[in-house]
């Protein structure tokens, strides 16, 4: 039985978690390197998300090599603000489907926050608690190929000026 017991836990101890940084991609939009704030060591990248209702931080195309995202499970990530403003935020995922609503869309997930907090404050969200919109197909093919990552705006409010996130050590975790 000790044997047993003492195989199991080599057997759990081999197994380890896997991670992907997001933070070394070619990152598009209202976006900058920016110094002033890092976490642990980690850069951040500063988004301008007060600038229009369609301000965007985002991984898309030819530019995103890191989409397979099946293994993973958790999107991690820090973020910072130097004021609160409330703004309503959002973060989307479009995996690629060749599945398309009765209007010819294709779905993709979301996740909003707000932007209600000042100084840096860890986000660690499941997969399974975006919200899925339009048609979607499968989640184990689908995410193989995700073909845009970004944080928006929300479209339905105007911008809140001075609504800026600095974002850092952003990561896919597999647990």
């Amino acid at each position: 039985m000790s044997k047993f017991i003492l195989m199991l836990i080599v057997g759990i101890s081999l197994v380890r978690a896997e991670e992907l940084t997001l933070m070394d991609e070619a990152w598009k939009g209202a976006i900058q390197q920016d110094d002033k704030y890092t976490k642990d060591d980690h850069p951040a990248m500063k988004w301008n998300a007060g600038k229009n209702p369609l301000s965007t931080m985002e991984l898309r195309g030819k530019y995103f090599t890191k989409n397979d995202w099946s293994k993973f499970k958790i999107l991690h990530f820090w973020g910072y603000l130097e004021s609160e403003t409330a703004a309503p935020l959002v973060i989307q995922i479009c995996p690629f489907s060749e599945v398309e609503d009765n209007d010819g869309q294709r779905g993709y997930y979301c996740y909003k926050f707000n932007a209600d907090w000042t100084g840096w404050k860890e986000f660690n969200i499941p997969f399974m608690e975006l919200r899925k919109y339009g048609a979607t197909k499968n989640w184990d093919t689908e995410w193989k190929n995700v073909f845009r990552f970004a944080f928006i705006g929300h479209f339905s409010q105007a911008p809140t000026p001075g609504t800026y996130l600095y974002v850092s050590d952003m990561k896919l975790l597999s647990e």
